[in-house]
């Protein structure tokens, strides 16, 4: 099976004139996103600019152990092959901006790739190993805009003065929810320099986030791709359609990047899993009827618990795993009774809901099982693209 790195040995050496940009272009850039570029030069920021070759060199060999995204084994091969990679080896990087504070509650970052073919490449970083990054990720569920989302349309009209041209919003995970909602958000006349928006699965978002009419204005221009044991992707509301890939792995670690199937131009097409379907029904149900002072209560007492281990990265909590953990159980017997009596309900509530999804699938299996016996036909419809 193809993944990016097969990718770069078929395309590296075809410019954007002879092979146009793709959906697995936009994949690599976002893994390149991920990278500490601060760790080799904390003044990259603003209109400083690099080439992706000198960017790639520098991280390869430079000591990053201690960022929270410091780059991995796959991360460092990426890093080996984009500077021999004629297609993005002189791709300016620019506008870099990266900003993480716990007292604001935001884990934000965002940087541009100025391609060949004239387009203004936004790549948002995701969630990278933070804590705080986490919690904004679960303040998606009721928050009308969390921090990073403001920043993430701040960040865009600031390039969209900068630079000239039409752009594409890339992001993996949070980063393709932020490119999602800068995109809605985007004045009409910004919006027309969107030329489209790829979302590589990202979580959706809140109810009332939804009602805003700019996700109607953006839905075609939104590519959503998700793996087939999709868990991240499944979560909270989306409006654009998904297209379901083919992945290496299972489970949740089908959401490395470095596991998803490619072929010269796109992704292998598989389907949704089993799983997945009934996680996504399962979620969805159980939060459409969850009310918005429970949410905000069940995240921050989640992430309450969690602050009091200390751990400032999710590298930290885990190497003191069972320090950690004492630390949390002293923390929930001192919840109020009322904090408490919520936490409790939401989860019997999520029980609840997926014993419901359970029940239902099985009588539509039990269904099709007793009309096929029959010599009839019965399609069960999965569930729709939020």
């Amino acid at each position: 099976m193809a993944n990016l790195f097969d990718y770069l040995d078929w395309r590296g050496d075809l410019p954007f004139s002879v092979a146009p940009f793709n959906v697995v272009d936009s994949l690599i850039l976002s893994q390149f996103g991920y990278m500490p570029f601060e760790g080799i030069d904390k003044e990259f920021n603003g209109a400083k600019t690099y080439t992706v070759k000198e960017l790639a060199s520098k991280l390869h060999d430079a000591a990053l152990g201690y960022y929270s995204n410091s780059p991995m084994d796959d991360d460092k091969h990426l890093l080996e092959l984009l500077p021999k990679s004629k297609r993005f080896s002189e791709m300016i990087v620019t506008e870099y901006e990266n900003i993480i504070s716990t007292i604001d509650g935001i884990q934000f970052s965002a940087v541009v790739f100025l391609s060949e073919d004239g387009y203004i490449n936004i790549v948002y970083r995701g969630t990278d190993g933070t804590i705080v990054g986490w919690e904004e990720d679960f303040k998606l569920s009721y928050s009308t805009a969390i921090p990073s989302q403001t920043e993430a349309l701040k960040y865009l009209k600031k390039i969209a003065k900068n630079h000239k041209g039409k752009m594409r919003l890339i992001g993996h995970s949070k980063g393709g929810n932020l490119a999602v909602y800068a995109g809605a958000h985007a004045p009409k006349y910004l919006k027309k320099r969107i030329e489209i928006i790829y979302c590589n699965e990202g979580p959706g978002f809140s109810k009332q986030e939804m009602t805003y009419p700019g996700h109607k204005e953006i839905k075609d221009k939104v590519e959503f791709y998700v793996p087939s044991s999709s868990v991240v992707g499944m979560l909270l509301l989306h409006n654009a359609r998904y297209k379901v890939i083919k992945s290496s792995s299972f489970s949740l670690a089908q959401h490395v990047t470095y596991t998803w199937q490619v072929t010269k131009d796109g992704y292998v097409p598989a389907k949704l899993s089993k799983v997945s379907q009934l996680l996504q029904k399962t979620l969805n149900d159980w939060y459409r009827n969850l009310d918005e002072d429970d949410l905000k209560i069940y995240v921050s007492t989640i992430f309450k618990v969690i602050y009091s281990s200390k751990a400032q990265t999710l590298q930290d909590f885990t190497k003191k795993g069972l320090t950690k953990t004492v630390d949390m159980i002293n923390a929930m017997t001192h919840l109020d009774k009322d904090t408490k009596a919520v936490v409790i309900q939401v989860f019997k509530d999520l029980f609840k809901a997926g014993l419901n999804t359970i029940k239902e699938d099985n009588f539509i299996y039990k269904l099709a099982t007793k009309n096929k016996k029959n010599g009839n036909k019965i399609t069960k419809a999965l569930p729709s693209p939020r």
